[in-house]
């Protein structure tokens, strides 16, 4: 007996430079907020060909991606539109494809599975914000000893098995 397993893939920006390119089987997916990134008439014409289906993902799984990105450090790196995408991936149970490391980096924290256009993470990262000032990790994106912005700082390198 045969069967047909359909795929879905969503795509993040990243992927739509490639999309001429790729072939897929399966359904093709992207946000609203990717499809406003898109700016170029050529990728806008591959987006109706492909035909991609927008989509908004839900309140909790927008909750979840942003608790998984805090736990990563990934929160203040990654856009609202590279958020979306994952948690459009967690709803649909879909593979994503992306070039972006930070999204990459996410989704092995989150196991949802993805593939790469062009290039792939070697490293999984864990980030913590950091004042400069005072030379400590903070949790605020502003320190509350001196004032000064924070910004995100790798704390922990993890190699990762690239054998897919």
């Amino acid at each position: 007996m045969f069967y047909e397993i359909k795929m879905k893939f969503v795509l993040d920006a990243s992927a739509f430079i490639n999309l001429g390119e790729i072939d897929f089987v399966g359904e093709i997916f992207t946000t609203y907020a990717i499809d406003f990134e898109i700016r170029d008439f050529r990728t806008k014409l591959l987006l109706e060909a492909k035909k991609v289906q927008l989509r908004a993902p839900t309140k909790a799984s927008m909750k979840e991606t942003k608790e998984q990105a805090k736990i990563t450090g990934d929160l203040e790196v990654l856009s609202e539109a590279d958020l979306s995408v994952i948690a459009l991936a967690l709803d649909l149970k879909a593979n994503i494809v992306t070039d972006d490391f930070d999204i990459q980096n996410l989704c092995l924290q989150m196991n949802i599975p993805f593939f790469q256009t062009k290039t792939r993470i070697k490293k999984k990262f864990k980030r913590r914000l950091y004042c400069d000032k005072c030379k400590k990790t903070k949790k605020d994106k502003v320190c509350e000893v001196c004032g000064a912005e924070t910004r995100p700082k790798v704390v922990k390198v993890e190699n990762i098995n690239n054998s897919s």
